[in-house]
């Protein structure tokens, strides 16, 4: 695998390392100013790196101690394919899709699958396909 390819798939890991950590200062490393979340922006953030770092907060505050887990990347090109599972347990309110739901003690696992399109080593387009949905009744 080339060395460029390496580098994105390495540019993508730290971006699982942010959603684990919680530390938004990660985003500002890896994401260009200009990234554009195209699609799979988490409802009521904006999709711009601010709003994948309010994403990260959001996700981070709602289920402290969550852990993102990178089940497939696969890197082509400029653009890198990640295939992730989280485990977390919710105890903190999360704002979805259908709104606000308060923390339920619930023990989670949460799928989805994202590609990341990178320029001079920055992420600057992102596609994603989490299933919100299913998600959301799991914590009900």
């Amino acid at each position: 695998m080339p060395a460029a390819q390496d580098a994105n798939k390495a540019v993508v890991r730290r971006v699982v390392e942010a959603f684990n950590s919680g530390n938004t200062n990660i985003i500002d490393q890896v994401v260009a100013d200009n990234f554009v979340a195209r699609a799979g922006a988490h409802p009521g953030t904006s999709s711009d790196r601010d709003g994948l770092k309010q994403q990260i907060q959001l996700l981070h505050n709602a289920f402290p101690g969550g852990r993102y887990h990178v089940e497939e990347l696969i890197a082509e090109g400029d653009k890198v394919n990640l295939r992730w599972r989280m485990e977390g347990t919710h105890s903190g309110e999360y704002a979805g899709e259908a709104g606000a739901l308060p923390a339920s003690g619930k023990q989670v696992v949460h799928h989805g699958h994202e590609v990341f399109r990178l320029e001079n080593g920055k992420i600057v387009e992102y596609w994603g396909i989490p299933d919100n949905k299913e998600f959301e009744a799991k914590l009900r």
